[in-house]
């Protein structure tokens, strides 16, 4: 059984267990999101997760304080599938992802911010290693390499989004609803570009992310209760999560107790290449 179901049941009457999720599937295909997969490849390709960054020449390794960050990944834009347009990403260039990983930084205050880069190039790319600078020190990380592929894949809401709550699932179908989210993903880890976010916590990144980008901390509930907070709560379909990097055995990433970080960005900054103004959103278990 899984864990929320009976967070589906309507209390004022009885649940007919035998039913399917055949009658609610319309609905649902209708609410899917396309992301980007990324999963793993067996080849070497400039894409991966870990290692070291092929950063072009120019390009300094990121630092916060005078620290480098630890590296995350790097995409390679132009792999993306070409029938996948809606966010209207660069069609060349690549993102090369840090964090600091000695920092623990939740995303909900203020403060955090220099914890982590997302850094866009549109030079050409580069295919050998950066090397270390020399202020790297034994307590940062290099993660393990992991090359990967760009797959296109079809999303669909957590069990915490209203839309699915209103269907008032039964046991059966809250678990037919659970298998259809993380089929998806084919066993693999979840890291993904765009698309729903596979949520470990709550379901307000993007209103926490509006807060804590207006000075707000968020690291309790005082942060969200106030009437600026609310009248903030209308811009969050400004948001969209740009990317997720699962805990990943492979490559020894570990983001607390099996969590995920969340890379969040306003639309308007997505659509003009501002990836410096990436927000992220640390949660786990």
């Amino acid at each position: 059984m899984t864990f929320f179901k009976s967070l589906f049941k309507n209390k004022n009457k009885t649940i007919d267990n035998s039913k399917d999720l055949s009658e609610h599937l319309e609905f649902i295909e209708s609410l899917k999101r396309p992301a980007i997969s990324l999963i793993q490849n067996d080849s070497k390709s400039f894409s991966k997760l870990g290692g070291l960054p092929y950063l072009p020449q120019g390009l300094d390794w990121p630092e916060n304080n005078g620290t480098p960050l630890e590296f995350i990944c790097q995409i390679d834009l132009s792999e993306i599938p070409t029938e996948f347009s809606q966010y209207k990403l660069p069609e060349s260039g690549q993102l090369f992802v840090f964090y600091d990983q000695s920092s623990g930084s939740w995303g909900f205050d203020p403060q955090d911010k220099g914890d982590w880069k997302i850094v866009y190039s549109s030079l050409p790319p580069k295919h050998n290693e950066t090397p270390l600078s020399e202020k790297w020190n034994k307590d940062k990380i290099i993660f393990n390499e992991k090359f990967i592929t760009l797959v296109q894949i079809d999303t669909y809401p957590d069990w915490q989004d209203d839309r699915i709550r209103s269907l008032q699932l039964t046991d059966k179908q809250a678990e037919e609803y659970d298998e259809i989210i993380h089929s998806v993903y084919k066993g693999q880890e979840q890291h993904q570009l765009f698309g729903f976010p596979s949520l470990v916590q709550d379901n307000e990144m993007a209103w926490e992310c509006e807060l804590v980008t207006n000075g707000i901390y968020c690291g309790d509930a005082k942060g969200y209760q106030t009437e600026t907070a609310q009248k903030l709560k209308e811009n969050i379909s400004d948001w969209v999560m740009l990317l997720q990097i699962d805990s990943d055995d492979s490559t020894d990433m570990m983001w607390g107790d099996c969590g995920m970080l969340y890379f969040w960005i306003k639309r308007e900054d997505l659509k003009a290449n501002r990836f410096e103004n990436t927000w992220m959103i640390f949660q786990c278990c």
